[in-house]
């Protein structure tokens, strides 16, 4: 349906060019409806173009003077999440005869209380009867759907705790995929990912501990965002047990970033900011390092291996990958990119 016929919500009586209708019983020579020729009925499937959240939808009934009788009466409403998906009913519907007038603003239907409805790619309309009209015909004037964007069930928790943290949980406890990003806007901290639904505003000057990340077992990415302002807080970030979780600092091209990867396990670090605040991680595996003045990779292990080999940062991106162990740990690569100059120091700790 396109809104031929309407004016503002009013939808005319006149059927040629603002009206469907199917051929019935073929009375009139066009054949009968294809897809119920032995009764009173039709199918008509709507495609959306995407995916949406259906709220609503506003149906003029058939209108066409000294044919409203023709227009649908008892309709089950079909809703598919996919072009190729199967259909979910959502039951079926009335829907009130038209007046046949010039005026005639026609009716909505409800379907916040379906939760298929949430998801829907493709709408279908399975016409069951007509209001007794002629020659098994069924009609309709328009059909608007109502809605907005896919809901979304946020699965991290963002709040400032009983000791002055910021705290960014993964709540849902499974596989849940977080790409968090942190930034400073104004005076404020701004966490979001619109993937699990996250947008959150903190006041800076709220939060007087540090910031804590707590990952589950999804293959997570977070992402500290300099361009916003410096983050002025100390930073821990827990990856989580299993899944593929990636560190990205995005820098302004004045940092020096100095990473100090643990002497100990595999997957956990220290990162200087440079600004005397630090992010330790733990369970993580690449750190993505990304538009800063300065880069050190700092070994604090003796007899040193360093691999140094062009890669992909984990968004996919052209990087100078560091790779190798110290002290016969095995560090966590770095994948650095668009890095003023890249400092390595072995020297730390004496060895080979």
């Amino acid at each position: 349906m396109n809104g031929a016929g309407l004016n503002g919500n009013q939808h005319t009586n006149v059927p040629e060019g603002y009206m469907w209708l199917n051929s019935g019983n073929g009375a009139h020579g066009d054949g009968a409806d294809p897809s119920n020729p032995g009764g009173i009925g039709a199918v008509i499937t709507f495609d959306l173009g995407g995916n949406y959240r259906l709220d609503s939808f506003n149906v003029w009934n058939y209108n066409e003077i000294g044919f409203t009788p023709r227009g649908a009466n008892l309709v089950e409403i079909l809703v598919a999440s996919s072009e190729g998906g199967s259909f979910i009913s959502l039951g079926n519907f009335t829907f009130t005869q038209a007046t046949g007038q010039t005026n005639y603003t026609g009716e909505s239907i409800d379907l916040t209380s379906f939760e298929a409805a949430n998801n829907a790619r493709l709408v279908r309309f399975n016409i069951k009867s007509n209001h007794g009209g002629d020659n098994r015909y069924i009609g309709l004037s328009e059909v608007q759907f109502l809605g907005g964007p896919l809901s979304v069930t946020a699965t991290t928790e963002v709040k400032v705790d009983g000791s002055g943290d910021l705290t960014i949980t993964d709540t849902d406890g499974g596989s849940t995929n977080d790409d968090l990003t942190l930034t400073v806007q104004g005076g404020n901290f701004l966490i979001t990912d619109t993937g699990n639904g996250v947008n959150e505003t903190i006041a800076v000057n709220s939060v007087t501990g540090d910031i804590v990340i707590n990952g589950s077992s999804g293959d997570d990415t977070f992402t500290i965002d300099l361009n916003g302002g410096a983050i002025t807080k100390n930073i821990v970030y827990n990856g989580g047990v299993g899944g593929f979780d990636t560190l990205r600092i995005i820098g302004t091209g004045g940092e020096v970033v100095t990473y100090n990867p643990d002497t100990l396990t595999y997957g956990n670090g220290v990162i200087d900011l440079g600004n005397g605040h630090t992010i330790t991680f733990t369970g993580l595996e690449p750190v993505d390092v990304i538009g800063v003045g300065v880069f050190n990779l700092t070994l604090t292990g003796a007899n040193d291996i360093i691999d140094i080999s062009n890669g992909l940062t984990g968004g996919g991106d052209a990087a100078l990958v560091l790779s190798g162990s110290s002290g016969g740990v095995a560090f966590e690569l770095a994948n650095v990119r668009n890095v003023g100059n890249v400092v390595i120091n072995t020297t730390a700790v004496d060895g080979d």
